[in-house]
This record gives structure tokens, C-alpha cells and sequence, in this order.
């Protein structure tokens, strides 16, 4: 698959994942930074994400497929969702990707936690350690949008399918008001601080999805980023 450029001939397909792809929809994009990107192939030489909240999103998978596993249902902040009635453990990107031809764009991507309904239908979440009020997070929806209805695009060609629902699966951290237990909260070697979960669905809808497939090879075909400003 490739790409056609006015400076030179057919280029591969190039290689976007999901949360990347989402980037371009963004009010506040900057382009060259996005080619950047895009022709460093997801290897920048520095680390914008904290480990820390890595670690958070690996401990919250682990509490839920654990409750899963000795309950045999999930937890109930989960309950929004519906009747779960199984989880699937997410593929690796290099087993979870499709190429869409028109676009020339390899998608990739690896999705936070997989549910299945009664119905063989899925949905796929995705967690978010921060407060979805925040004015950041509601700037961000459209990114989070693109990022799960990449997912959901993945998963009809590779499976599992079909994908009936999204979601944003937000844990707030439960720092203030009258439920927050200060002193019960600290111990000997440090102190402990809850999440309370917040879910947020997300319309299954490509139109947002084709304008980032759309706008991401014009951006990468370039022969050089845009001058920055």
C-alpha cells in the first residue's frame, strides 16, 4: 500500500496508532510536530507520558480481571456498561492492526480492556487517570473519540467483533469532601488514595475517525514539516 506524493514517488504505507491518529483532529494541532512524529515512527527521543500513570492504568486492568476472575462478573463501577458477561486479554500491536488502502495508513493500536456482552457483541474501554471535568479532558474528546473508533475499525477486520459499544473509563482520584478518610488513609511506610471510576460512552461513529485518515497522509506525504511559528 502507498502513499503518493507531489515530491516523490510512492511511499510505504505509513504506520499510525490509534491515540496518535487522534491527534490530528485537534483544535490546537501543530503539524510540523505531527510529521515529526509520524516519520520517527513512534520513536521520539524523549518520554512526554509519567511512568506513573502507566503504572496506575496497569494496576486498574489488574483490579478489574481479578474481580473478574473471583466474582465472575466485574466490578460494579462498571455497571453503566451493562450486562458484562466476559473479558478478552488485548493483542499486542504488532497482532491488533489493519491497512486501509485508500488511505495508505497502517493502524495500529492496543486496547485498555475488552468486554463481552450476552449478545457475542463487544466493547472496548479505555482508562484515563484523570477528572473528566477538567476543561483539559473535555478538550481532549475528540482525540479519545478518533483513538476508540480506530480500536473499533481494527477490530472488524481482525476481531474481536462486532464492537456495539465504547467507552471512556475515567479514575478520579478521591482527594477531597466528607468521604475521604485523611488519617485512615495513612500508614507506616506512606499513605493510600482511592479512584473513585467514571464512565463515559462514546458513539461508534467513523465520520471522525475518516477525517483523521484523511488529514494524517496529507500531513505525512510532505517532503518537510512546516516551518514552526
Amino acid at each position: 500500500m502507498a502513499l503518493r506524493s507531489r515530491h516523490r514517488g510512492p511511499l510505504k504505507a505509513i504506520r499510525i496508532s490509534a491515540s496518535r491518529l487522534g491527534e490530528v483532529v485537534m483544535n490546537d494541532l501543530c503539524e510540523r510536530c505531527y510529521w515529526v512524529k509520524l516519520h520517527l515512527n513512534h520513536h521520539l527521543p524523549f518520554q512526554l507520558f509519567p511512568s506513573i500513570f502507566s503504572s496506575i492504568d496497569s494496576y486498574t486492568k489488574d483490579i478489574v480481571h481479578s474481580w473478574f476472575e473471583a466474582h465472575g462478573v466485574p466490578p460494579g463501577w462498571l455497571s453503566p456498561l451493562g450486562t458484562i458477561v466476559a473479558y478478552q486479554a488485548p493483542r499486542h500491536w504488532s497482532h491488533f492492526q489493519t491497512v486501509d488502502s485508500a488511505y495508505g495508513i497502517r493502524l495500529t493500536g492496543v486496547a485498555d480492556a475488552i468486554f463481552e456482552y450476552a449478545d457475542g457483541s463487544f466493547l472496548i474501554a479505555d482508562y484515563k487517570t484523570a477528572r473528566f471535568t477538567d476543561a483539559e479532558n473535555q478538550k481532549l474528546m475528540p482525540r479519545y473519540t478518533v483513538q476508540l473508533n480506530a480500536y473499533a475499525r481494527i477490530a472488524a477486520e481482525c476481531g474481536p467483533a462486532p464492537i456495539s459499544r465504547l467507552a471512556l473509563i475515567y479514575m478520579e482520584p478521591a482527594t477531597k469532601g466528607d468521604a475521604v478518610n485523611y488519617c485512615g488513609n495513612c500508614r507506616e511506610d506512606g499513605f493510600v488514595m482511592g479512584f473513585q471510576a467514571r464512565v463515559v460512552e462514546i458513539p461508534v461513529d467513523d465520520e471522525l475517525l475518516s477525517m483523521a485518515m484523511r488529514k494524517s497522509p496529507s500531513v505525512a506525504s510532505r517532503k518537510s514539516p512546516l516551518v514552526a511559528m
